[in-house]
């Protein structure tokens, strides 16, 4: 059904919840070594590059944070790791050229950061004076060493703002820049979801008019690059026959789209663990467990590793390369199962 994971990506992440963040007892710090041990043991026992990615929030806030970076170094060269991929998802608040730095020494590669529009879109979505201080975040990080990865949370609010954000960005040399789909919060109501929503026309036409602009930029010598993370590129690149796909073996083999189950997992701070961070999706929980037999043995995952259950892709030729979001998915319906709604394809 799935094939083991050339790296195994983890997110640490916090809680969005209708309870204040407070009233959630994190992990303390030798219980987020023993998960960090865990996490290494894991990918031993798959023979898989471990990736961590640590997010919030800001992972800064956390007084240990640079001892728990330690950690990480420490236990991936006890595991006889050459390498792990240390990013870190936050926001710009606390960056400065010493923490920059600290964090280059700890070994942290990537820095994301969210820019959602321009400067009063943006400030209305995140914070005010969030989008000047982002900005200047990027000359810190580049400064120190760290690459620079912008996300663009996509919706009806900001999609006019995205072709300027986008070329503001590559003057601003960031070494890469992407977007995702707004996945419905919590406290935003269906209704509300479904009118900040693409219909799946509107959103074939973004992807054509946004492939345009990407390369252009790129033939005119911009350095940045442009992750094509959204799975329904896929079905865009097939349509135009950039893409296409390898001739089936008849093996269920899983080559692309969604990670959920194949390579990567969420802890949050309390040690609970997410099959996606994007979507209420608990499949267990450390230190208790090992991780091993949660990503193995967890019906709860397996549950999601079903792709014949998926109602609208289980038809398509590009079951094993697309998928969709399930997560946006799940915002509709609250089914991660149903069909993507920004899904363009006719399947008869």
């Amino acid at each position: 059904m799935y094939t083991l994971p050339k790296s195994l990506t983890s997110d640490f992440y916090i809680f969005n919840s209708k309870e204040p963040y407070k009233k959630k007892k994190d992990l303390d710090f030798s219980s987020v070594v023993s998960v960090i041990k865990n996490l290494m043991d894991c990918c031993v026992e798959l023979d898989a590059v471990p990736s961590i990615a640590f997010t919030g929030g800001d992972p800064l806030l956390r007084g240990d944070f640079f001892l728990i970076l330690d950690a990480v170094n420490r236990e991936a060269r006890r595991s006889h790791f050459n390498k792990v991929n240390i990013d870190v998802m936050g926001n710009p608040f606390h960056l400065n050229a010493e923490s920059a730095r600290k964090l280059r020494e700890e070994g942290v590669g990537r820095y994301q950061i969210s820019i959602d529009g321009l400067r009063e879109k943006h400030d209305v979505i995140r914070m005010k004076g969030s989008f000047d201080k982002s900005l200047a975040s990027i000359k810190v990080l580049k400064n120190a060493g760290i690459k620079v990865h912008v996300m663009f949370t996509l919706s009806r609010l900001n999609v006019n703002d995205f072709p300027a954000v986008v070329k503001l960005l590559v003057d601003y040399e960031v070494d890469a820049f992407s977007f995702a789909r707004l996945v419905r919060p919590e406290l935003m109501s269906i209704d509300d979801y479904k009118r900040n929503s693409f219909s799946p026309l509107e959103y074939k036409n973004f992807l054509r008019k946004t492939y345009n602009l990407y390369r252009e930029l790129t033939n005119k010598g911009y350095k940045t690059t442009f992750p094509l993370k959204d799975h329904l590129w896929k079905l865009f690149l097939y349509e135009q026959k950039i893409f296409s796909p390898d001739i089936d073996s008849g093996e269920k083999v899983i080559y692309g789209g969604c990670g959920l189950g194949i390579a990567n997992f969420s802890i949050l701070s309390d040690g609970t663990v997410y099959a996606c961070r994007r979507f209420p999706s608990f499949i267990g929980r450390v230190p208790e467990e090992r991780l091993i037999d949660i990503f193995i043995k967890s019906p709860k995952l397996n549950h999601y590793r079903q792709v014949e259950n998926f109602v609208k892709c289980k038809k398509c030729e590009l079951l094993n390369y697309c998928r969709g979001c399930g997560a946006v998915a799940y915002g509709y319906s609250g089914s991660f199962f149903d069909p993507d709604p920004q899904c363009w394809k006719t399947i008869d």
